[in-house]
């Protein structure tokens, strides 16, 4: 069954027939912006058809999950963008940015959402499983007005997190803890250079793997791992957190000097004239 959104749109409490068709068409892109806001390259072949539209109170906009590359798992990707959607919004009515969305672009998204939910426009409903009887988000002014009080309050924390970019990439280090990062499962892991502690957050389909794979007391005795995925980076070049990170447990055994010594290596001359040789290009 395709993938769908619904937004619906209601009219201020006090102008109860009274609601301009320029805040709702733009409330509804501007949460459209932030569903595809910052992807990967492989979400950005997906586009959100307009099934419908009904222009009586309330304003209802239905949208349809569509790509034009039949190689692309629409349904997949479609539902990643929802969850997105599900997650990001909540959070930011508990005064909450998640790293995907501290972007400038997308905080003046938001800001702007939060404004005509407070002016102009009366309750939101966002609707992400339209074909079954699911419990929509809704935002009403007093929850708006909430959120923008969260917002002047710490707006540090919220919209002033600037990673200087994003990239493939791994760590080595130590198993630390178990938790969440934003709601995420994650597990924190302390990188073996920099000492720092980095929260690494397991994508969904391999939680079940990583739980059985992993116990507690890998936890407590901070076994070694190699985390792979993607790399978030602050603007001072430390790593702020891992996404959809991949672990690899390093397993390390006793080896004795003797079954590593080489005897001739050095090619029957001391180090410092071996080195001295390797320099120069002389080695035969």
């Amino acid at each position: 069954m395709a993938e769908k959104i619904q937004i619906v749109i209601e009219p201020p409490e006090s102008h109860p027939d009274f609601l301009t068709l320029q805040d709702a068409m733009e409330q509804v892109l501007d949460y459209f912006q932030l569903v595809s806001i910052d992807e990967k390259q492989d979400s950005q072949n997906i586009i959100w058809k307009l099934v419908s539209v009904s222009m009586k109170s309330p304003f209802t906009v239905t949208a349809e999950a569509f790509s034009f590359d039949s190689s692309v798992n629409i349904d997949e990707l479609a539902k990643k963008q929802k969850e997105k959607l599900r997650y990001g919004t909540k959070s930011i009515l508990k005064g909450i940015t998640p790293d995907e969305w501290t972007s400038a672009h997308a905080s003046k998204i938001i800001e702007r959402i939060l404004k005509r939910s407070n002016n102009g426009i009366g309750k939101t409903r966002i609707i992400l499983d339209t074909e079954i009887d699911s419990v929509p988000i809704e935002i009403t002014p007093q929850i708006a007005d909430s959120a923008m009080s969260e917002i002047h309050k710490q707006p540090a924390r919220l919209f002033s997190e600037d990673l200087s970019h994003k990239e493939l990439g791994s760590i080595d280090g130590y198993l630390v803890a178990a938790g969440s990062d934003y709601d995420h499962p994650a597990l924190r892991i302390r990188d073996r250079l920099t000492q720092d502690e980095i929260w690494c957050r397991v994508p969904e389909e391999i939680r079940n793997n990583v739980s059985e794979s992993m116990h507690l007391n890998d936890v407590w005795e901070h076994i070694r791992v190699i985390v792979s995925g993607m790399v978030s980076y602050e603007k001072t070049g430390k790593i702020s957190r891992i996404i959809d990170a991949q672990i690899e447990h390093i397993v390390s055994r006793d080896v004795s000097i003797d079954a590593i010594r080489d005897s001739g290596f050095t090619q029957g001359i001391s180090p410092s004239e071996y080195l001295k040789k390797l320099r120069e290009g002389n080695l035969d």
